[in-house]
């Protein structure tokens, strides 16, 4: 058997002939055969329709089968042997009649079939001699004589007599066609005769004989538009507004459909058992269709909507799916002989103002975008390698192309395209993107594992001018200039927003990878890695968060156009999705719509001067055109079968017959089951294919695979509309209005239960009043308290003997007539001194200010000591300095301490103070360290001390914890350690304070 991926070559090469030669038929993209090892019962499918619902039903030889676009279900077994209609007239109703005229009615519900009734007394004892079912009308004839009753229905039930003629000849009627104005009668000679009123009128027709039929053959196309064969004579002849034409004088008709834009597929034969010639009509001339021969030469029927678009076509290996390139999607350039996987990465797109479209392709150089011809390889492509990036600098008028060399470093080149000639800008480590910053200036993102810079590029120089940013632990990814300070910046951790001068941060997306950023109407969409996209307005403040949760056949996002109307086109790791102006889920498109790979690359898109739009993927590009994807058909219909809710712990199923229903006032959890069917889903996701709109409008809901559920139906009355995912093809809504039915059962008991609450409220709200006036009373002693204790921390700050010292300090300096040493001592104690006191004013103080504050007291202290001891500050990079805080006047007493105690006493080498900040969890661990005599020796010291100062400072500190425990729930701690070494020396001491991690919009 010849394999799938030949056929599949083989298509590709007609294809290509078939483009060559002007043939405009969409090319086959995808095709899947639906036989018994998918669950058909019998090998042959004779018939194909499809019900309201969108259901399939296939006619096998033996059964009648469902089908949803995925699986196929159930048996309903049947004796037709050869069927002449199988029509769909109901959601649970199929008309089936044979050739020999025998009409039967199959319940698809019941799984059964039944002879129809007909409601017609004078005809009780007559046979029906022929059966016409045309435009939903069925047609019955009956034969008295050389005269023929001719009787109608639209209802399957009732029917009422609209004609009678007669035909008068030797030659016996075999069939009876329908014919607007007439008839047109099928004799046992093969002869044709057509009835015009009281004219019957015989016409010559090719005297051509081959294999012999057991049946004829007819398809009606429209009520004026007929086509039809013989048993035994050659040709198909068509009937058209009263005019009779071959359309073939050699084969037969197999089966012809007409879709809803009115072109024709019809399928011919040469034998009775094939129909090797599938073709599209135009007019009466038949275009062949040489790829579906290819796939199969027996086919049997076909279910169509567009011809464009998707085919179902019965045959005698079962169904036969067949998918066309969407009209809108085009691709180029793709590796045919890769499977889905890489074959030509297409990395970035440019286009110049003369309107060429440049794009670069990994490790291949830079080529000229053709469109359908093979791509123009520029003569500078031998000279790029590992291309990322490239961009038109409308400044220069050049084209600029970013990457790297084989040992990972990075380069930028400056193209003139016009007078093809380059220069060569080399940096440490792979430019991944770069941006113009003013006419002289390229700020250049540089990175390599987990480390990126960002650097000034001078292209006046031609040197690298200054790096503007280094990022330790993560990469940058792309990056745009909100202004000229202001840069938004793409890392594999997160989105940051970053001012240039002040070199601050602000996270605007946390924790997660940042594939891209693209800028929108309404601000930036931010495309990730894992959690789809998240759409930030002018001012970054969130606006919507999409994902596949909300439509998207994946969360990993690497790119994201806007069109001219709003609508959004989303590049995936799993194919191309559009979002309309409301951030809703649209439609979605894979390799079977025309794409060229399902994985699109990242940044690798680009919005052309004529609206069109240009795709990069890992095999090839693809151009869209968006009023034709948009616009394109859709053949998924939605279906509600069932609402289910839980009363009282029990699941409640309620099918739906009606748009209106009710249910209980306490429902829980009311589900809508949606059926979306399709024509082929096996290749697809289970994406929500349907949007929901609900009054009121801010009706919680979740759309979960088949089901939009509303956990907490709490209302009097809601409508919920559904609509197919695209509503610009599709109008099809389904409404749904619920009203909550009042529970009089317990309203008695609720009344009783309201009083008996009411009384026992009214003594739980004195209590509670009581409780309250307690509560305030206690605050305010705390709020009392914890100033006076704030006041202390002041004064143990600014205590007699630092204050002293440091006169004495500028005295000394002053006497030795050192007075740049006074000046600078007695401004940097000025200075701390107005530090104290503004940080007495403020409950909490930010790390960076903390760090401030000790750094001048250590600096003043280290000259009172004379250099006495070194101090370092190790505060962990993951610690937002400037928005994390602390107590004010926390730190400084316990430094004071470890100087004072600690290493003052210090006899032998230098004293060393260390200041250690790092993240713990919810909490910051705060460590003052330092290798003095520790607290034994200090406190031996102290007690033989003549001076017996009292410093109350560490315990002042450890009542405001209490205090601040209790008014504002901040659990901390203080832990005091002896550091001593192996043979019990001392060592030092520590302090480790851990408080919680707290910002400043918590002050």
């Amino acid at each position: 058997m010849v394999s799938k991926h030949i056929i599949l070559i083989l298509i590709a090469i007609f294809n290509l002939i078939l483009w060559e030669t002007g043939r405009c038929q969409s090319p086959i993209t995808f095709y899947a055969n639906i036989s018994v090892d998918s669950y058909l019962k019998d090998r042959q499918v004779n018939r194909i329709d499809r019900d309201s619902s969108g259901l399939f039903w296939f006619l096998e030889n033996s059964v009648i089968q469902q089908f949803d676009g995925r699986y196929v279900s159930g048996q309903i077994p049947h004796t037709v042997d050869q069927p002449k209609y199988f029509n769909c007239i109901a959601d649970n109703r199929i008309l089936l009649i044979s050739h020999s005229s025998e009409i039967f009615i199959v319940d698809t519900e019941a799984k059964a079939i039944f002879p129809l009734e007909l409601n017609i007394p004078s005809m009780n004892d007559h046979q029906i001699f022929d059966v016409n079912f045309i435009d939903k009308k069925l047609y019955l004839y009956f034969r008295i004589s050389d005269r023929y009753l001719v009787y109608e229905s639209t209802n399957y039930s009732d029917f009422a007599k609209s004609d009678e003629f007669q035909f008068r000849s030797d030659n016996e009627v075999l069939n009876i066609l329908k014919v607007p104005g007439g008839y047109l009668l099928m004799t046992e000679k093969d002869e044709l005769f057509e009835i015009k009123g009281k004219k019957q009128i015989s016409h010559s027709l090719p005297d051509r004989f081959r294999e012999i039929n057991s049946t004829p053959t007819s398809e009606y196309l429209s009520p004026d538009d007929l086509l039809f064969s013989f048993p035994r004579r050659n040709g198909t002849f068509r009937y058209k507004d009263g005019i009779l034409t071959t359309l073939t004088e050699n084969e037969k008709l197999a089966f012809a459909e007409k879709d809803r834009n009115g072109k024709i597929f019809i399928a011919l034969s040469k034998s009775f058992l094939h129909s090797e010639l599938p073709g599209v009509m135009e007019g009466d001339s038949i275009q062949e269709w040489n790829e579906l021969v290819l796939i199969n030469d027996t086919y049997t029927d076909i279910y169509l909507e567009d011809i464009e678009d998707k085919l179902l076509l019965g045959s005698h290996l079962g169904v036969f799916y067949i998918e066309l390139k969407n009209p809108g999607i085009n691709s180029y350039h793709q590796n045919a002989s890769t499977n889905r996987g890489f074959g030509n990465v297409i990395m970035s797109f440019a286009q110049v103002p003369e309107g060429d479209v440049y794009y670069v392709k990994e490790n291949k150089g830079i080529f000229k975008f053709t469109g359908e011809r093979q791509p123009e390889s520029l003569p500078i492509s031998s000279k790029l390698l590992n291309n990322l990036n490239v961009k038109y600098d409308a400044l220069d008028g050049h084209l600029w192309i970013s990457g790297y060399t084989d040992d990972r470093k990075g380069v930028l080149y400056q193209y003139n395209y016009k007078k093809e000639t380059i220069f060569q800008y080399d940096f440490d480590y792979p430019v991944m993107y770069f941006e113009r910053s003013d006419k002289e200036i390229i700020t250049v993102s540089s990175s390599l594992t987990n480390n990126s810079y960002l650097f000034q590029l001078n292209t006046a120089t031609r040197l690298v001018q200054d790096t503007i940013l280094h990022l330790a632990g993560e990469r940058t990814r792309k990056f745009i200039y909100l202004n000229e300070e202001e840069l938004l910046i793409a890392t594999s951790k997160r989105l940051l927003q970053y001012h240039i001068t002040d070199q601050t941060f602000k996270t605007i997306v946390p924790d997660v990878q940042v594939q891209t950023i693209a800028k929108t109407s309404q601000g930036f969409a931010v495309c990730t890695i894992g959690k789809g996209i998240v759409f930030i307005d002018s001012s970054l403040n969130v606006i919507m968060e999409v994902n596949e949760q909300r439509g998207l056949s994946s969360n990993q996002v690497y790119s994201v156009l806007e069109d001219d109307k709003g609508f959004f086109w989303v590049g995936t790791g799993n194919g191309l999705n559009i979002l309309d102006p409301d951030y809703r889920y649209v439609r979605y498109f894979r390799e079977y719509d025309g794409l060229p790979s399902y994985e699109l690359n990242t940044n690798a898109s680009i919005v052309l001067s004529n609206g069109r739009m240009l795709y990069g993927t890992i095999n090839g590009v693809v151009e869209v055109i968006p009023e034709k994807v948009l616009y394109s058909p859709e053949s998924a219909v939605l279906n509600v079968p069932q609402i289910t809710y839980i009363k009282d712990g029990e699941t409640v199923i309620q099918k739906v017959s009606n748009s209106a229903f009710k249910v209980p006032a306490d429902a829980e959890m009311l589900e809508f089951t949606v059926h979306v069917n399709d024509f082929y889903k096996y290749t697809r996701e289970d994406n929500p294919a349907v949007r929901v709109i609900t009054t009121p409008r801010d009706l919680s809901y979740e759309v979960r695979q088949d089901k939009v559920i509303i956990e907490s139906p709490n209302f009097k009355q809601m409508e919920l509309k559904l609509l197919p995912s695209n509503h610009l093809v599709n109008d099809q809504e389904l409404v749904f209005t619920v009203q909550s039915k009042r529970n009089y059962k317990g309203l008695l008991l609720g009344m009783a239960i309201v009083l008996i609450i009411g009384f026992i409220s009214y003594i739980i709200a004195n209590r509670i009043i009581d409780f309250n006036k307690k509560i305030e009373k206690e605050r305010r002693e705390n709020e009392v308290k914890m100033a006076e204790l704030e006041l202390q921390a002041l004064r143990s700050q600014m205590n007699p003997h630092f204050i002293f010292n440091s006169l004495g300090a500028i005295l000394l300096y002053l006497q030795t007539n050192e007075k740049k040493k006074a000046e600078k001592y007695l401004t940097k104690f000025a200075k701390l001194m107005r530090m104290f006191l503004e940080s007495s004013k403020a409950k909490f103080i930010s790390f960076a200010e903390e760090q401030k504050l000790l750094e001048l007291y250590l600096m003043l202290e280290k000259l009172r000591f004379e250099d006495k001891f070194d101090y370092t500050f190790n505060l962990d990079d993951r610690l937002d300095h400037n928005n994390l805080v602390l107590p004010s006047m926390l730190l400084q007493p316990f430094v004071e301490n470890a100087i004072n105690h600690g290493l003052y006493h210090k006899r032998s080498g230098k004293g060393l103070l260390e200041i250690i900040a790092v993240p713990d969890g919810q909490n910051i661990k705060i460590i003052i360290r330092d290798n003095g005599i520790g607290r034994e020796k200090a406190a031996q010291i102290k007690k033989n001390s003549l001076k017996k100062h009292i410093s109350r400072a560490t315990e002042i500190i450890e009542e405001r914890l209490k205090l601040l425990k209790s008014e504002k729930n901040m659990d901390s701690n203080i832990i005091y350690k002896d550091l001593k070494s192996k043979e019990g020396y001392s060592l030092g001491t520590e302090v480790i304070i851990t408080i919680p991690k707290m910002f400043k919009s918590n002050d």
